[in-house]
């Protein structure tokens, strides 16, 4: 039965309409009042908007990449039929315009890009028009040089094209500062990307005057550069990346699966070389090499070495610097690690396994950070990883990819460690080969906080044990500092020996580079230009040798036989600019030797022990003179030949711990030292009391009182130290005076003191 209905009562749907259709058309033939009929006979918005037209038009129609051109428009449309206009590229940067108007716009891209115009209303849309604005780029060279002169959209797109031709060696000008956001290169074979005009010349760009080129995103690529080599095509590369910035997008500690970009990309390929490099803020790896084609049949066929990796940092996971992993075998050395969760990680597994060789490398005190639990508190992790394949065991603390399979082989010969937060070097299961770690360097006071195998407690499943020879442990070389020129630019630098190897810091200001593998510490060497071309030299032992410019091999100084290193002291006693060698024997007499200049030549004697002499210049003359506590007071050897003679009068205090400059530039050196003081009084101009450090000076060697520099004052909750890694060198110039440079703060950056200001100022550009 059908329902019930008041208007049908019962009666059927179909007979039901049929009556309510006569009703309505009776209805309608009846007559009725004006007001009531529909005044605006306006066809459906869907068809008036049929009716509307438009004009667009480009001036010019073709520009060249990164220039304007400007795009006009006239919609037409019926009076009954008024719409709303849009202009733009897609749904999401359109914007509401005039029906008559114009627009200034610039091609992004090769060979152009295209804007729409839209018209709209009640619901329904048509597009009018398109327009496209042609754009040219540069023209791509025809011989194998191409030079990126500028940052402009115009000059990355040529980059882009020149590294995707092959065959290209492309030099990026010193002041190129370029943005590749939204911009991933698959680099071609046979291509040098550069800041290095002449590829027979060493790469010298770089440097405290020039931080060099630098690319660089602000999106998250996974890569910004990719080598890849194609199943069925040859694996010989012939890629080399050297002397630029690559800067990702996060310098901080992120988190996520959508902050996991890459700077580098190599992927089985052979003969690639990333060489002098800065590589930071990429959460996920700086260099990121895989081969799952099985074509990398050697470390050294994928060289990563003398570059700077760091701020590559990820919470919880990833945040390395160079990860070697799906097969890859990569040789990583003299490279220098800072502010990375991992310096440098391997994949696990034995098929395919990964391997590295990391030598000669510098990892410094900070990164190390994997996150922070509310109970636990923040873990801090280990610098050179190898993953496992599995957990160790059922312990929640303990961590997957612990044990198992970690791989192929390691190895790990002459690096040095400052970092100590957690392990410097730790294999997570068993390579198929076991690793080897010789002659490494540690700060860590006790071996097995320094390496690791294994997770937590499980040496027991340990079945290819690391091989251990030859490390050192306890040695934190951190703020142990030479000062000395070792670029030949007239401007002092920094050198740190680290038992392992030489590295420098160009001006005091720029990251440590790599010299020489050398086991000799500070204390067993001497700087200066021993042979008069304006770079320091090094010298050592017994026989005395040289290594010239801090880089050459070991040369014996055949005019300084039979000197004993332990007797030496340094300085220039002629005034030529070439650093002498100063000699006390047993009986007290000084000797001064030039090598080919002139032989030992006795010029005094003293009782005074060598370890009482301390050397300067007091008398502007440019010759090196020799002080002592003689008499009770400070006294001076002028040149080394006079007798001694009262240079202060009142002051007679021990040279530990005073430092020698001329801080004031008047030619003659002044004597710096610093205080630490116990309760002391406010001192007048917000300098609050209590513990506090004190830096002061006596001007020339002659003041009779010290003359306060500057107030330590300590970071919030933090007492002043008790003593501060302090250098005096000429680290503006030889034309400037000498500066006080100091490490004082956690944050590990070099300060000077300002004498203008009476403050220290930020120094260096990286940490120590």
């Amino acid at each position: 039965m059908y329902p019930k209905t008041i208007a049908g009562r019962g009666q059927r749907p179909a007979v039901r309409t049929a009556r309510w259709a006569l009703v309505c058309a009776l209805f309608a033939a009846l007559p009725h009042p004006a007001s009531a009929i529909d005044p605006d006979p306006t066809p459906e918005p869907n068809d008036c908007i049929d009716d509307v037209t438009a004009t667009l038009t480009a001036t010019p129609a073709e520009v060249q990449l990164g220039n304007s051109s400007t795009v006009s428009w006239q919609v037409n449309y019926p009076s009954y039929c008024p719409v709303t206009v849009r202009f733009g590229t897609s749904l999401i940067d359109e914007h509401i315009v005039p029906t008559v108007g114009s627009r200034v716009v610039t091609p992004t891209h090769i060979p152009g890009k295209s804007w729409y115009l839209r018209a709209s209303r009640s619901g329904a849309e048509r597009t009018l028009g398109w327009i496209t604005v042609r754009a040219t780029g540069l023209p791509l060279p025809n011989g194998p040089l191409v030079r990126i002169e500028g940052s402009s959209a115009l000059w990355r797109d040529l980059l882009k094209r020149a590294l995707e031709a092959g065959g290209k060696n492309v030099v990026l000008a010193p002041q190129v500062d370029m943005d590749m956001t939204g911009v991933t290169v698959n680099i071609a074979p046979n291509t040098t990307l550069t800041s290095n005009p002449d590829p027979d010349q060493p790469n010298s760009v770089r440097n405290a005057g020039n931080l060099g080129p630098r690319l660089r995103t602000s999106d998250r690529p996974r890569p910004l550069l990719l080598v890849r080599c194609y199943e069925g095509q040859s694996a010989e590369a012939n890629v080399r990346l050297e002397g630029f910035r690559l800067q990702g997008p996060h310098w901080n500690s992120e988190s996520g699966d959508d902050n996991l970009e890459r700077g580098i990309v190599v992927e089985s390929c052979r003969n690639v070389e990333i060489h002098n490099m800065e590589i930071s803020g990429w959460s996920g790896q700086g260099v990121y090499v895989a081969d799952g084609l099985d074509n990398i049949t050697s470390p050294d066929q994928v060289k990563v070495h003398d570059n700077f990796f760091h701020h590559n940092q990820h919470v919880g996971g990833n945040g390395y610097g160079v990860e070697s992993t799906g097969g890859a075998q990569v040789l990583i050395e003299r490279n220098l690690f800072d502010y990375n969760r991992h310096a440098i990680a391997a994949g696990g597994g034995y098929e395919p396994g990964s391997w590295y060789t990391a030598r000669h490398n510098l990892v410094l005190k900070g990164g190390g950070f994997h996150d922070s639990y509310p109970v636990y508190g923040t873990w801090w992790t280990h610098q050179f990883d190898v993953h496992g394949t599995t957990s160790c065991g059922p312990l929640f603390f303990d961590a997957p990819k612990s044990c198992g399979e970690a791989g192929i082989y390691y190895e790990y010969s002459d690096n040095a460690f400052q970092y100590t937060r957690g392990n410097a070097i730790k294999i997570r299961g068993n390579p198929l080969v076991s690793p080897r770690a010789i002659g490494n360097v540690f700060a860590h006071d006790d071996e097995d906080d320094a390496i690791a195998q294994n997770g937590w407690n499980y040496q027991s499943a340990v079945t290819t044990p690391l091989i251990r020879q030859d490390n050192r442990f306890g040695v934190d070389t951190f703020a142990r500092y030479g000062v000395c020129d070792f670029d030949g630019d007239g401007a002092d630098d920094l050198f740190l020996a680290t038992g392992a190897n030489w590295w420098w810091s160009s001006g005091g200001k720029m990251q440590w580079t790599y010299l020489k593998a050398a086991r000799e510490r500070l204390d067993q060497v001497g700087l200066g230009d021993f042979d008069g071309d304006g770079k320091c030299d090094v010298v050592k032992g017994s026989p005395l040798q040289i290594a010239r410019g801090g880089r050459g091999e070991w040369e014996v100084i055949a005019e300084a036989a039979g000197a004993d290193f332990a007797s030496l002291r340094f300085g220039d006693f002629n005034g030529d600019g070439r650093t002498d060698f100063f000699r006390r024997d047993s009986a007290g007499s000084w000797f001064i030797l030039s090598p080919g200049v002139f032989p030992w030549t006795e010029i005094n004697n003293s009782v005074v022990p060598l370890s009482g002499l301390r050397f300067g210049h007091f008398n502007q003359d440019r010759i090196t003179d020799v002080i002592a506590v003689s008499g009770g007071k400070w006294s001076v050897s002028y040149g080394g030949r006079t007798g001694w003679q009262p240079l202060n009068r009142i002051r007679g205090e021990a040279f530990d711990g005073i430092l020698i400059g001329d801080i004031n530039g008047n030619g003659r050196d002044d004597m710096v030292r610093y205080r630490w003081l116990r309760n002391q009084s406010p001192i007048p101009g917000g300098v609050p009391g209590g513990d506090m450090g004190i830096w002061e000076v006596t001007y020339d060697g002659i003041g009779t009182n010290w003359i306060r520099l500057n107030t330590y004052t300590a970071p919030t909750n933090a007492f002043a130290p008790t003593s501060v890694p302090a250098f005096l060198g000429r680290f503006g110039g030889m034309q400037q005076p000498a500066k006080l440079l100091t490490i004082a703060d956690p944050d590990r950056f070099g300060r000077v003191f300002d004498p203008f200001s009476g403050q220290f100022q930020l120094h260096s550009l990286y940490a120590y």
